[in-house]
C-alpha cells in the first residue's frame, strides 16, 4: 500500500477506502490520518491523501532523490471555519429556508431544503449558497458578524415563484427552518502566529454566545483593530494582577475574610486575615492567550488558544511588542 494517494477527479474517501482496504467503511480511518481535510466530502484533484498513520518528517525514495513530506499546516496554526463578516453592514440576505421534504425539525448534511429567494439576486442551478445566522454581539463592532451553519447546493429553481430546492452539502451546526441564506465573506484558511509590532491593551466587547466566561477554542471580539496596529496572527495574553481571593471578598459577606484559629483548643475563635500587600506592585500573571483570526478597523475576532482557567468578560488582554 502506498503512503500517499493523489486525488483524481471524482475521487471520494469512500472510493479510496474501497480501492486500498477492500471495503468502503474504512473511510473515517483515512480521514483521521489527514487533518488538512476539513470536510470529508470535499476533495480536489491534486490533493494528497495519507493512507496510513504517520507524523513528523518522513523521507520517501523517488528515483535517485528524496521527497520530504512535511505537515501542510504547522501545529500552532488555527482555523476559522464558521465565522463570516459582512462589510459595512450591507444586506447579505438572499432568502431563507422555509421548509424541507424530510420529516425532521433539525436539519444537517445531505438533507434537502426549500429556500424562498428574494428575487433580487441571480441564482443558478448548481450554485452554492451559505447558510448563516446573523449575530448582534455588540453595537461597538464596525461589521455585521454572522455564524455560518453550512452550505447549500441548489439543484432546482422555479423562476416564477423564486422557490429553490437545495441540498445541504456542508453542516457545521444544526440547521433549522428560518435560517438565512446568501453570499458571505467566508474563507476556510489557516492563521499563523505573527509577532506584534507594538504594545496594545484590549478589552472583550462581544462573543458568539451570551457567555460570561470563555475557555479554549471559543471565539470572542475585542475593541482593537487595524487602526490600532492589530494584525491577523497577533497574540494577546490574558493577564491579571493582585490577590484573586481578596477580589471576591466584597460579595462574599463579612465573615469571608475571617479564619479559624486552629492553635487554640480552648474555644472556637476566629481572626481577621492579615491586611493585603501592595497589590499595585504585584506582577501581572498570564493565564490565557488568544489569537487574532480576523481584523476590521476598530475590532478583531479572536480565538482562545490557551486558558489555565476561565476568562471573564472584564479580562485585560495585552499584546506585547515582539511576541
Amino acid at each position: 500500500m502506498p503512503e500517499i494517494h493523489t486525488v483524481k477527479r471524482g475521487d471520494t474517501l469512500w472510493d479510496i477506502s474501497f480501492k486500498y482496504f477492500g471495503h468502503p467503511y474504512a473511510w473515517p480511518r483515512i480521514w483521521s490520518f489527514n487533518k488538512q481535510i476539513q470536510n470529508p466530502h470535499w476533495l480536489y484533484p491534486g490533493d494528497h491523501v495519507r493512507l496510513r498513520e504517520g507524523g513528523g518528517v518522513r523521507q520517501v525514495g523517488v528515483g535517485v532523490g528524496f521527497v520530504r513530506l512535511r505537515p501542510a499546516v504547522p501545529s500552532n496554526a488555527v482555523f476559522a471555519r464558521n465565522l463570516g463578516f459582512v462589510e459595512d453592514r450591507q444586506e447579505p440576505y438572499w432568502g431563507e429556508i422555509v421548509g424541507s421534504p424530510d420529516d425532521k425539525m433539525m436539519l444537517s448534511e445531505m438533507d434537502d431544503v426549500y429556500v424562498q429567494l428574494d428575487g433580487k439576486h441571480a441564482v443558478d442551478v448548481g450554485q452554492q449558497l451559505t447558510v448563516f445566522e446573523p449575530l448582534d454581539v455588540s453595537n461597538r463592532l464596525d461589521s455585521q458578524i454572522v455564524y455560518v451553519r453550512g452550505t447549500l447546493l441548489v439543484d432546482r429553481l422555479n423562476p416564477k415563484t423564486n422557490l429553490a430546492r437545495a441540498r445541504i452539502v456542508e453542516s457545521l451546526d444544526v440547521i433549522a427552518r428560518g435560517a438565512k441564506v446568501g453570499a458571505v465573506d467566508r474563507k476556510i484558511e489557516p492563521v499563523f502566529p505573527v509577532p506584534n509590532e507594538q504594545n496594545v491593551i484590549a478589552s472583550i466587547v462581544g462573543s458568539l454566545y451570551p457567555h460570561q466566561f470563555f475557555g479554549r477554542d471559543q471565539a470572542l471580539f475585542i475593541d482593537k483593530g487595524s487602526k490600532d496596529g492589530v494584525q491577523v496572527g497577533n497574540r494577546f495574553f490574558v493577564v491579571v494582577r493582585g490577590d484573586e481571593w481578596r477580589k471576591g471578598l466584597a460579595k462574599a459577606g463579612p465573615m469571608a475574610e475571617r479564619r479559624a484559629v486552629t492553635d487554640d483548643d480552648t474555644m472556637a475563635r476566629v481572626e481577621r486575615t492579615p491586611p493585603p500587600g501592595p497589590e499595585d506592585a504585584y506582577p501581572a500573571e498570564t493565564y490565557g492567550e488568544v489569537m487574532v483570526v480576523r481584523v476590521r478597523q476598530k475590532t478583531a475576532l479572536c480565538l482562545v488558544t490557551a486558558a489555565m482557567r476561565e476568562i471573564a468578560r472584564d479580562a485585560v488582554l495585552i499584546a506585547r511588542k515582539g511576541y
